[in-house]
């Protein structure tokens, strides 16, 4: 490849590329973790932050949120600050 520079490019782009699995592998276990615990914590956990009682629709809105911010609400039903 040392004629053909746009061979170069081709292969450093490929290494750009071996990167998309790993990050979408990396992605898969946090979701993966995300799903439980926002689970547990719409179920049970809330009760520790807010006394207030919720409705099922509301639980269900949160869920996505839950999902991404799962290390916050973990940090905040133990009783640290997050």
């Amino acid at each position: 490849m040392r004629g053909n520079p746009d061979a170069a490019r081709l292969v450093e782009g490929h290494r750009r590329l071996d990167a998309i699995p790993i990050f979408l592998a990396a992605l898969g276990v946090y979701a993966a973790l995300g799903v439980p615990v926002a689970a547990w914590f719409l179920l049970a956990g809330v009760k520790r932050i807010d006394a207030n009682p919720m409705t099922w629709g509301a639980r269900v809105l949160l869920f996505p949120g839950c999902c991404a911010l799962w290390p916050v609400l973990i940090a905040k039903s133990v009783g640290g600050k997050a």
